[in-house]
């Protein structure tokens, strides 16, 4: 099995981790729309458990406040679409 760069992709999607997330993870659509709030967990619900950081268009990290930081957009969408593995086509850009 080949392994993943995933500092190319982090290159890559600096500035692009906000479409990303509309496109993988429509769940985390709110919290796109208020970056630096807290919003709903997208997951676990509630009122203000989770909000991705001001700078997530570039670093994808946001925090879900009773569990973690997530720091890295590739960890985010993991988490948010509970991908074990995350690969992206070559050929399309996001």
């Amino acid at each position: 099995m080949e392994k993943r760069n995933s500092t190319a992709l982090k290159r890559r999607m600096e500035g692009r981790w906000l479409s990303a997330f509309l496109a993988l993870a429509p769940a985390l659509e709110t919290a796109v729309n208020k970056l630096g709030k807290n919003v709903p967990c997208p997951i676990d619900g509630g009122t203000d458990g989770f909000r991705l950081f001001r700078d997530a268009n570039t670093t994808g990290g946001g925090v879900k406040q009773a569990w973690r930081v997530i720091p890295e957009g590739i960890d985010m969408l993991m988490w948010a679409v509970s991908y074990t593995h995350l690969t992206l086509p070559t050929n399309r850009e996001v």
